[in-house]
Formats: structure tokens, C-alpha cells, sequence
């Protein structure tokens, strides 16, 4: 069986998930190629695996304006009901405005380079990571090659700040799988108990071979090393992070805060680092190759991503960074919103919070300071907990067999690595 996945900007620092579920997929026998928008920008740290994959993947932009030309005169010409019909269809369903309105014509155009680039390539179907607009995208191109898709949907803006066409992107879909079963609820309460059926929670995979924690005990000695690693988002908490370290220091903890990623946020962050004077105790690595940021585990004392839901509605599901950090063995905090306490349950392998409260992130903070024994067991128990839900052979075996079942039965994939 050949799959096509169809993404935004790929490979990217937040998309390791993808990068994992496609070489299991690819393991499995399961043929993926990989249409995405745009290339990453030339100074993401990219990984030694996300720099193999994108040297693999076909994309969208920059089109060549005679292409583009070309794609459409080929499906006007070859398939004028599809490509009229699929325009017409998108253009009349509801938008929140006339600027989504117009990303989806630009969508529409990405869907019809897409399916023109695509239209001799054997394959069996479309798979779509992510809701918002290159779902528009692979939607079309599916159409116009007469071909199923299905999707994956994340938390994030697509879902909750802005989403565009829920509805008929899951309706028109043959099956769609959720990392979290939050996200599924959230569906179905927005679109109807008819999608119940078609909507599976599957969550996202780790290789667990990769994290190998460090030796129990660890921030016994010396200042205690908090670890924070994400998006520099308003979703992620962070501002709460650096507010509640100023607490600490007021309290006289000897600590070091490592805030690992880069982001719209990081110049209001660094400007909060600056005001509380914590210069010399909270520090903006930037963002690091994924190899890098499992030292910065391997040598923390705590983990703590206080989310939030941020201004827009947008928030984070199961941030894959909880994961890693509760598979490198690490006392985790983080708060109780979306699909965190799927993961996470307080007091036994983790402890959480009320999103937006300091206090209550200082009193857990100090908590894991102060009582080592406690810290050793919910890092223990986080990563027994990880190891039982977050395994990515496990996971992706399930995607695949939800998704394609009969992939066994396909013709032969060709090239598959």
C-alpha cells in the first residue's frame, strides 16, 4: 500500500511525531510519500532524521507560475466537473471571514498543483496531518485523482482558535484518528454525534530506545535544574514558568531554569527575565537539534510546561515534550487543560496545576524540591506511564491497522525507505 501525506511546513522541530509514525509506517511496509507547503527555513536545527526526510519530500512552494498555470489548465481540461465542483464546493461553505476566505482559494491552488504534481504517481490514498489549510489542500487533490483521504487532527489552532470546515473535512473524510480523547469529545460535541464513529483517539508514539534517562537521585546536589521545552507560544504557560522562578529566588532556592525553543513569545519573555532580574538564573537557549535537548533532560532536576489556553482559544492537547521528559524519568508539572491529565495524574506521576496559577506552581515546584523520595517516585512512575501509553511501535501498529487495514492485501509498496 502507498500512502501520500500531505503536510504544512515539514520537517519542523514541533513535527517529531511525524517524523516517528512515518519511519514505523515505512517499517511496516506501508509506502510514504510526503507532499508538504513549504521546506523549513535553512536555520532550523533540524535533525539527523528530519534532514534525510526532507531531502525525500515534494513541495508546494515555490511553484513556478507557469506550473501552477499548467495544473489548472490540465484538470480544466481533463476533469472541468471536478475542479469546478471542488472550487464552487469550498468557496460557498461558511468561513469566519474574508481573510480565511482567501487562504482557501490559495489552498484550493496548492490542491490543484498538488493533485497536477501527483497525477502518474500509483498510490491508494491521501493521508492529511493537521486540520487547517493544507487539509483544504489535500482535499482537493483528492478529489481531482478520484482518491479517499484521511486524517490526522492535532490540538492547536486549527482545533480551537480558528477552525475552518471542521465539519466537512471530517464528514467528507473516510476515517480520521485524534492524539487525544479530549480532542475527540471536543469534536463531537462541535460537529455532531454522527462523526463518533469516524473519529478514533490514537496517541502519539515515542521511541523509547532514544530516551535514556539519567541516574535516579539527580538534583540532590547543587542548584536544582528546571527544564522547560516547547514552542515559545502563549498557549505554553512560559510567562508563569519565569514568574514562578522569581518566587523561588525570593524564597532563596539555588536553581537554574533552561527554556529550550524560540518563538513569538521570546521577546516578551526576555523582557519578564530582565524586569524580575533573573538574568543570571533563567536562561533562552533558543531552539536546539532534538539530540541536544535529551542532554537537557538527562541533566534536569524537574520538568514543568505550565499550559494555559491562550487569548485566541488556542491550546496544546498531550504536549509530546511531557512525554519525553516522563520517558527521561523526570518529575513533570504541568496543568489540568485538554488532554494533559490523560497523561499525566496528579500525585502519582506527575503533579498538575490550575493553568495561569503561580502560586500553585511554586507550592508543586517546591514540593518536588524538597522531597526527593517524592521526586524519585513520580519520575519512576512517569516513565512506567509512558512506556504503557506512548510507544511508538504500539501506536503506530494501531493507526495503521484503524487506517488500512487491509494493507497486507495491496499490491507490493516500492521504495518505501
Amino acid at each position: 500500500m502507498r500512502i501520500i501525506y500531505v503536510m504544512s511546513d515539514y520537517p519542523l522541530l514541533t513535527t517529531t511525531f511525524v517524523d516517528r509514525e512515518v519511519k514505523r509506517l515505512r517499517e511496516m511496509g506501508v509506502g510514504i510519500d510526503i507532499v508538504a507547503s513549504r521546506r523549513p527555513a535553512g536555520d532550523v536545527p533540524l535533525s539527523d532524521d528530519q534532514r534525510r526526510i526532507r531531502d525525500t519530500v515534494t513541495y508546494l512552494r515555490p511553484a513556478p507560475f507557469a506550473a501552477l498555470v499548467r495544473s489548472h489548465l490540465h484538470f480544466l481540461f481533463r476533469s472541468p466537473g471536478r475542479l469546478l465542483g471542488a472550487i464552487a464546493y469550498f468557496l460557498t461553505r461558511p468561513h469566519p471571514g474574508l481573510r480565511t476566505r482567501l487562504l482557501t482559494v490559495l489552498h484550493i491552488g496548492k490542491g490543484v498543483y498538488a493533485a497536477w504534481l501527483l497525477r502518474e504517481r500509483e498510490f491508494d490514498e491521501i493521508h492529511i496531518h493537521f486540520a487547517f489549510g493544507n487539509a483544504v489542500s489535500g482535499m482537493v487533490a483528492a478529489r481531482l485523482l478520484d482518491k479517499t483521504y484521511t486524517m490526522s487532527i492535532h490540538a492547536g489552532n486549527d482545533l480551537f482558535a480558528y477552525p475552518v470546515m471542521l465539519a466537512e473535512k471530517i464528514r467528507g473524510a473516510r476515517h480520521v484518528v485524534t492524539c487525544t480523547g479530549f480532542n475527540k469529545t471536543f469534536l463531537i460535541d462541535e460537529i455532531g454525534a454522527d462523526v463518533a464513529d469516524k473519529i478514533t483517539f490514537i496517541p502519539h508514539g515515542l521511541d523509547l530506545t532514544r530516551y535514556r534517562p539519567g541516574e535516579p537521585g539527580r538534583g540532590r546536589d547543587g542548584p536544582v535544574r528546571i527544564l522547560t521545552v516547547g514552542n515559545l507560544a502563549e498557549r505554553k504557560g512560559i510567562r508563569h514558568l519565569v514568574g514562578a522562578c522569581r518566587a523561588l529566588k525570593d524564597r532563596g532556592v539555588a536553581f537554574h531554569c533552561d527554556i529550550v525553543g524560540d518563538g513569538e513569545e521570546r521577546e516578551n519573555l526576555a523582557t519578564l527575565i530582565h524586569e524580575l532580574g533573573l538574568g543570571d538564573e533563567v536562561t533562552l537557549t533558543g531552539t536546539l537539534r532534538h539530540e541536544e535537548v535529551i542532554e537537557y533532560y538527562r541533566n534536569a532536576t524537574i520538568f514543568a510546561l505550565p499550559c494555559v489556553q491562550a487569548s485566541t482559544g488556542n491550546m496544546d492537547g498531550i504536549p509530546n515534550v511531557v512525554a519525553e521528559a516522563m520517558a527521561m524519568r523526570l518529575a513533570v508539572i504541568s496543568t489540568e487543560i485538554s488532554g494533559v491529565p490523560e497523561l499525566v495524574e496528579h500525585g502519582v506521576n506527575g503533579l498538575l496545576t490550575q493553568p495561569g496559577d503561580e502560586q500553585a506552581l511554586v507550592d508543586a515546584m517546591l514540593r518536588i524540591i524538597d522531597d526527593a523520595a517524592f521526586r524519585d517516585s513520580l519520575g519512576r512512575r512517569a516513565l512506567e506511564t509512558v512506556h504503557r501509553v506512548f510507544d511508538v511501535d504500539a501506536n503506530t501498529a494501531r493507526l495503521a491497522e484503524t487506517l488500512w487495514p487491509d494493507r497486507r492485501e495491496s499490491r507490493p509498496a516500492s521504495g518505501a525507505s
